[in-house]
């Protein structure tokens, strides 16, 4: 099912997929706090994996996941960073 402007917490540390089905593109906004973009399956990939560093007030738009990563998969996950909690809104048909 798409997400449609939904909110989705990130904790400090934690991986958490954006993504809740396969996609192509995706749309987000980091609302709060700092995270780090992951491509993957829907297997939870290495939390010590590199990707996107992204802050509070950046995100993307309709960008295609062949532009933001190389590596396989139809999935994105966040990987939280220096705050508590970042907050992200993710939209994807």
């Amino acid at each position: 099912m798409a997400r449609e402007q939904d909110l989705v917490e990130v904790e400090f540390g934690e991986l958490k997929e954006l993504t809740n089905a396969d996609v192509s593109q995706l749309t987000f906004m980091v609302l709060s706090g700092k995270i780090e973009i992951l491509r993957a399956t829907s297997v939870q990939p290495i939390a010590e994996g590199r990707g996107w560093a992204y802050e509070e007030g950046f995100g993307e738009r309709n960008i295609s996941l062949d532009d933001i990563s190389s590596a396989a998969g139809n999935r994105v996950w966040a990987y939280g960073k220096g705050h508590p909690t970042s907050k992200v809104m993710v939209d994807h048909a």
